[in-house]
């Protein structure tokens, strides 16, 4: 008897080698731009200064800060029909059509939002144990070492993807915290950073300042004379660019700016309309 030969393979086809393409200048025509600050430097009016530029801007208020503002379109936080109340609403007004008629989103403000995130990731996210039984956590610590962060960034990924199918122009206000920076070259340093949670296991913040085009620190000051005696009048400046003390970063813009209700200079410079001078 005649052994059998062995079976035949066919070799695995090499595919085709993909075609590439090249292009040339800009390649998004929306800008996604962070403000943030302490309170009363005035974030939200600096973002509802947008229609002055000619942007039809919806702002989606989770602080109800906005409501002595004279705005185009917006949609406050509370219990009532039609009004955000919880992190599911909030994906969902994104994820929805009544955002088409406008030329760009506000969200004010992203601490809120994370807070609305952490709510739900505690009612919905279960910890379990080695025996796989389910429990529910009353904080982010009762999950175990860095697993609540773990969880918190996997949730507020899905606000960033929900931001992604937007074409459209974002900007997302935050309040603002200081924090002490590990200077290895010298003494340790307070800086100015977003009030958005930073861990190894769950660095929203980093994530927020990588996302933005523009990440911009709106800040009051005032002058003080050669005998240490500060001025009464404030100043609110912009700074678009990295500082010792703040948080800042620009892919355009590269002066400081300094911040007057009803002249939108930051708007005009960013979007290349009108006199930026």
């Amino acid at each position: 008897m005649q052994p059998k030969p062995p079976p035949t393979t066919t070799a695995a086809k090499t595919p085709p080698a993909k075609s590439f393409s090249v292009s040339s200048g800009k390649t998004s025509e929306f800008e996604r731009i962070g403000i943030y600050g302490p309170g009363g430097a005035g974030k939200t009016t600096l973002a509802s200064m947008l229609t002055l530029v000619k942007i039809k801007t919806l702002f989606i208020d989770l602080d109800n800060g906005s409501n002595n503002i004279d705005l185009l379109g917006r949609i406050n936080a509370g219990d009532k029909p039609g009004q955000i109340s919880n992190w599911s609403d909030l994906i969902d007004c994104l994820r929805s059509d009544i955002i088409a008629d406008y030329d760009a989103i506000v969200i004010d403000s992203l601490t809120v939002a994370e807070e609305w995130a952490e709510e739900w990731t505690l009612a919905n996210v279960p910890k379990i144990d080695k025996y796989g039984k389910e429990s529910r956590c009353k904080n982010l610590k009762a999950y175990g070492w860095a697993e609540g962060d773990s969880h918190l960034f996997d949730t507020f990924l899905k606000f960033f993807q929900a931001l992604e199918r937007i074409d459209k122009h974002v900007i997302l206000i935050c309040h603002c915290t200081d924090e002490k920076v590990p200077n290895p070259a010298g003494e340790d340093y307070l800086s100015y950073m977003p009030r958005l949670p930073k861990s190894k296991q769950g660095d929203i913040r980093s994530k927020f300042r990588d996302w933005v085009d523009h990440l911009l620190f709106l800040n009051l000051e005032r002058s003080v004379d050669e005998n240490g005696k500060a001025d009464d009048a404030v100043a609110r400046v912009i700074y678009p660019q990295l500082l010792p003390h703040a948080w800042a970063k620009s892919r355009t813009l590269r002066k400081t700016i300094t911040f007057r209700e009803g002249i939108p200079d930051l708007w005009q410079q960013i979007f290349n309309t009108g006199d930026t001078k």
